[in-house]
């Protein structure tokens, strides 16, 4: 998952469909390395957009 913040606000929510690096899907790449991302459902990324990427996990109700 990731969000896409456009002028410091949180614009948009989404999933990878597809990563890519060096023509080749992986799953995941090395900071300050190069990859193309294909993005589920949204194609509306701009200049000066951050995307900022995190694992949602789900955790257990303690009761």
């Amino acid at each position: 998952m990731f969000e896409i913040f456009r002028n410091e606000k949180i614009f948009h929510e989404c999933e990878i469909q597809s990563l890519r690096r060096e023509k080749n899907q992986v799953k995941e790449v090395m900071s300050g390395l190069e990859c193309g991302i294909v993005l589920s459902k949204f194609n509306e990324v701009v200049q000066n957009d951050r995307l900022e990427f995190f694992v949602r996990e789900k955790s257990e109700k303690k009761s």
